[in-house]
């Protein structure tokens, strides 16, 4: 009885969070490719793709993303697609100098940032046309898993 009553008196507590919005701003854009060329775009530039989190401010928050290795076009002609380990960058600002270089491929901790409740990620690649790769326009889908780790950022 000692023990129920203990347990009562400690009462139970909640912490309701704002749930994490996936905002994208910017597809990964390779442009015109030509058959048998790679072509890289680095996440820092105007070609790379964009995603912003929002969230509560200064909370972390785990980042898995499942990458696409081809994208299509119409009839399922595929074109490959690689990812570097820093074809990706976090930054708290619509910035990407300001960020910190990752593996896509890997899970990534962050931190909305404290002020705006804000994280941006920008995501580069490259892309691999086959000497016979057919004209078309091709896309792929990035999904974004994001949920929080419980923990404050400093």
């Amino acid at each position: 009885m000692a023990v129920f009553a203990g347990f009562l008196a400690g009462g139970a507590a909640a912490l309701a969070q704002a749930p994490i919005t996936i905002v994208p701003l910017r597809a990964l854009d390779f442009g015109s490719v030509l058959p048998g060329l790679v072509k890289p775009v680095d996440a820092a530039t105007a070609s790379g793709g964009v995603l912003e989190f929002r969230g509560d401010r200064g909370k972390q928050v785990r980042i898995t993303l499942t990458l696409p290795t081809v994208i299509l076009t119409t009839g399922g002609v595929f074109m490959p697609v690689q990812y570097s380990t820093s074809d990706a960058l976090l930054s708290p600002t619509f910035d990407p100098s300001a960020g910190t270089r990752f593996d896509p491929n890997a899970i990534k901790l962050g931190c909305l940032d404290p002020a705006t409740g804000s994280l941006f990620l920008f995501l580069g690649g490259l892309v691999q046309p086959r000497p016979t790769q057919r004209r078309g326009a091709y896309a792929g889908t990035v999904v974004a898993h994001v949920v929080y780790t419980g923990a404050s950022c400093p």
